[in-house]
């Protein structure tokens, strides 16, 4: 319970959530928050960065009492004479039109200022323990929380005071209520705004990145399954302190949680393989626990007094969640999935296991997750394999039902970089036309990719690194095929005799 072991509250922290409320904006936009044209969007994205910056403000006091009350601190201070300075540089800067736009409704500098300040006093429903989604789902009512927790004489200025009196809308936090349709529009924006910011704080970085608010690793035992803090002191002394605390246990093995084009929920981990059975049905149990709470903190947000919200829009009850099935023991999925039926049986039913991603780079695992699945048919699956054929590959064995599950149609520019010589193999790539140029290691020639090659196949057969640096020389579709999914349905080897009858035969015609 020391306040060194606390998650990281700093500005690293900081930085990470206001990138993800980015991602989560541009991820919900339309689906699960109504659209909006691009100049609200870029104007809520702005908003939300600097509630990223300021949400957790007050956890400078780290003593139980200081984080309980930290949500209201921060507010409060943001309406103080002490955030004048911060105040009127964001003023002065007016980037996308924060406060311009609100200048515009209400006609006033002073009360356009109060507004924006009250704006950002908002931050406070970052907490979804002081302010439940139902607060967010009913203006009335939040407007009357704020007016009770964050005090009514700590405006910035003595114009600033007199400001509510001109204001059309009439008295703090009204404007969350208003019934003209500007400012209606800007209360539409903030709330939507606030769901995403309690969101992107859910996703926020754990695992190995993360550090305690002491400055401490904090990491995940491959023997015990434990928790192992890493103290390390000003004269270079290195403590490891080991517990079992469920939440880190759980938070110190996630290695992911994202998003994905379907806006299913994924979660990874990083490992699956411990000193002990025992020791591996800890680590789901924990890791189930921690699925629940974040799938609870980042979806919850989203739902709506009216369960369909407006048209076109996906009820947050249904969104499904992907759990990775880890590199080291595939099966430990398996028991999340049953860890999590004991603790939550609604969730558990949303889940459905993945193949891993951990061995793909950054950038070809957000290609991959922005990317639609294949949709098409029987026909065109054996079309497509029968492509794949004509360079002798034996695809008379791979089954078209299954083969394709998992993998997914992604989009490559001119002069991208399809994957990096030297990083590791985490999928097979299928192009499905001319385009590709591969610069191999060890000063070999450069050689163009045919249509329908398999690009990338040896480095994943042999669990090695990529040798060689493929580029897109022109605009091309793609089959991004997993590791684990080639290795189980599309992996065929041949012995000398089929080998000789293949050479016999030759390439099957297409048709």
């Amino acid at each position: 319970g020391h306040p060194a072991l606390f998650a990281d509250h700093g500005v690293p922290h900081a930085r990470d959530v206001a990138r993800q409320v980015l991602h989560v904006l541009d991820a919900v936009h339309g689906r699960l928050i109504p659209e909006r044209s691009p100049d609200r969007l870029e104007w809520m994205k702005a908003y939300g960065v600097l509630l990223a910056f300021l949400h957790d403000i007050g956890m400078i006091d780290t003593t139980e009492a200081g984080r309980e009350s930290h949500p209201e601190v921060a507010a409060r201070e943001i309406v103080a004479r002490g955030f004048d300075e911060p105040f009127a540089i964001l003023r002065a800067a007016d980037t996308h039109g924060l406060f311009g736009r609100i200048l515009a409704q209400v006609g006033s500098e002073a009360a356009a200022r109060r507004v924006l300040r009250e704006a950002l006093a908002l931050v406070l429903c970052h907490s979804k323990k002081k302010v439940p989604v139902d607060l967010l789902n009913d203006p009335v009512r939040l407007q009357s929380l704020m007016r009770a927790l964050v005090p009514g004489d700590a405006s910035p200025t003595d114009r600033d005071r007199a400001a509510p009196d001109r204001d059309p809308d009439g008295g703090r936090f009204a404007w969350l209520a208003s019934s003209r349709p500007g400012m209606r529009a800007i209360a539409q924006d903030v709330i939507d705004t606030l769901r995403a910011l309690r969101c992107a704080d859910a996703l926020r970085m754990r695992g190995t990145v993360l550090k305690t608010s002491g400055q401490y690793e904090i990491f995940i035992d491959q023997r015990s399954a434990n928790a192992i803090y890493a103290f390390r002191t000003a004269q270079s002394h290195l403590y490891l302190l080991e517990v079992h605390d469920p939440v880190a246990v759980g938070e110190a093995n996630l290695s992911g949680c994202q998003f994905d084009n379907s806006l299913d929920l994924r979660f990874s981990f990083h490992h699956g393989m411990f000193g002990s059975q025992e020791a591996v049905a800890k680590a789901a149990s924990c890791a189930a626990r921690v699925v629940v709470d974040i799938h609870a903190d980042a979806i919850t947000s989203f739902v709506r007094a009216d369960p369909q919200g407006p048209n076109g829009m996906i009820p947050a009850a249904g969104l499904k969640l992907q759990i990775e099935a880890p590199d080291d023991n595939p099966q430990f999925a398996d028991m999340v999935l049953a860890a999590l039926r004991d603790r939550d049986e609604v969730a558990a039913q949303r889940v459905r296991i993945v193949p891993s991603l951990a061995l793909a780079s950054p950038d070809e695992r957000r290609r991959y997750l922005s990317a639609r699945a294949v949709s098409w048919g029987l026909a065109e699956r054996r079309d497509v394999l029968a492509r794949i054929g004509r360079s002798g590959y034996p695809v008379g064995r791979i089954d078209p039902v299954h083969a394709f599950d998992h993998v997914r149609l992604v989009r490559l520019r001119a002069g991208e970089t399809l994957v990096e010589a030297g990083a590791a193999s985490g999928f097979v790539y299928v192009p499905l036309g001319e385009g590709l140029r591969g610069l191999p290691l060890g000063d070999y020639e450069e050689f163009a990719v045919g249509d329908h090659a398999l690009v990338g196949l040896t480095g994943v057969v042999r669990g090695g690194a990529r040798n060689s640096k493929i580029v897109a020389q022109d605009d091309l579709l793609l089959l991004a095929i997993p590791k684990a999914v080639f290795l189980k349905h599309w992996y065929f080897t041949l012995d000398p005799q089929t080998l000789a009858q293949t050479f016999r035969a030759g390439p099957a015609p297409l048709r």
